[in-house]
Order: structure tokens, then sequence, then C-alpha cells
């Protein structure tokens, strides 16, 4: 096979093996956008990864002579309970706490990460964006490296506007329990309301029990 031949081969060879590896990563990057597009949050009673970190500290805590200061179980309601092996439930003193208790909460799974408490809407909407732009940089890494930064803007602003918002409501809030059980200004000072009487001041009230005796008011003329 001559020079020119062997080199025709090696470049098709490479050409070849550039054209599969754009199409396996395009693969790869049409399967990561479909499992971003499709994935839900799941809820569920469990623990978080800082949970576990600190049950496991717990477990692994040991005394100068190397025996666990907690024995690990769980109480009637699941929860992972940590109870010191010393007499008298703990010493401070020593570092040693008293009987621990790390509880169930609401936690969401999604897209293999656990999350605590529920996810809003809004944090889904944020966390499936950042899913689809590390699946775009798998075929454009600047494209994408320029929406993170812009998704990372948009959401340093949002988280702003919430701050300034919950901001705004607790000091209403102050305003009006400093204002409760006060008049307000727009009625504070005012006249008493007075009743209005058909036929003006010179007509005289009457009364239901006796309408005879009624008298005029002080100052009219009665008619003859």
């Amino acid at each position: 096979m001559s020079r020119r031949a062997n080199l025709s081969f090696l470049t098709g060879l490479i050409d070849g093996g550039l054209k599969g590896y754009h199409l396996g990563r395009q693969i790869q990057q049409n399967q990561a956008a479909d499992a971003a597009l499709s994935a839900k949050p799941e809820q569920s009673q469990g623990y978080t990864a800082e949970d576990g970190k600190r049950i496991e500290a717990l477990a692994n805590a040991k005394d100068a002579e190397g025996q666990p200061l907690y024995t690990i179980g769980t109480d009637d309601a699941g929860n992972y309970t940590a109870t010191p092996n010393l007499a008298g439930g703990g010493m401070q003193g020593a570092g040693i706490l008293p009987s621990q208790v790390v509880q169930r909460q609401t936690v969401t799974d999604f897209m293999g990460t656990r999350h605590a408490g529920e996810l809003s809407e809004r944090e889904v909407s944020g966390l499936r964006a950042r899913k689809l732009i590390e699946a775009g940089a798998m075929s454009d890494p600047l494209r994408a490296a320029a929406a993170g930064v812009q998704l990372d803007q948009a959401e340093r602003l949002r988280a702003k506007e919430d701050r300034e918002e919950a901001d705004r409501q607790r000091l209403a809030a102050a305003v009006r329990a400093d204002r409760g059980g006060m008049p307000s200004s727009a009625t504070a000072g005012a006249p008493a309301a007075s009743t209005f009487t058909p036929g003006g001041p010179c007509q005289a009230p009457q009364s239901a029990a006796l309408p005879s005796q009624a008298l005029p008011a002080k100052g009219c003329k009665t008619a003859p």
C-alpha cells in the first residue's frame, strides 16, 4: 500500500471515529434532555444528606478507649435515635450530648438529588433548566456556559425581589400592629355624628308614647 493510500486510510479512519464520537455525544445529549424534561419531583418522609452525616458522626463518635459513645437505634415513629452509652444520659462538659433524635421530614427527590422540604414550581423550573443546560454542553459548551450565566443572573434577581417583598410584608404587618386598637387619622378628633331630623331644627321630636305632648324646639314659632 502506497504512502498516499495509507494517509487516505488513516484520514478516513479518524474522520469516521470523529463522526461516531459526535453521534454518540448527540445521543447522550438527547437522552439527558429527555430525562430532564420528563422528570417529576417525588415527595416522601425521609432524611436528607445532612441528616445522614449527622447520624454517621454520632455512630462513629468514640471515647478515648475507642468505645462508641452512642447507641444508634430507632423509635416507634421510625426516627433515628442516638443514646449515650454513659450513665446520666450525657455529659455536656465532656462533650457528650444527651439523647439525640434525628426526625424524618418531608423530602423531595428530583433528578437524582434529594432536597429538604417541598420544591416550589420556580425551584423545579430552575433545576430542570440547569439539567437542560448540562445536556446542551455536550454539543455546544460555550452556548451552555452563556445560558448558565443568564440563569444565575435571573435567579439572583428573583431572590432579591423575594427578599424585598418579604421586607415590605413585614413592614406592613408591623404598621398594622402599631395601629391596633387606635383610631385612624381620618376619624380621630372628629365630632360626634348628629341625627338628621326631617323638617329642620324647628321640627320637634315626636315621642312614640305621647305624640300629643310634643313641644317645638326653643326659638321656633308654632303654627296657629
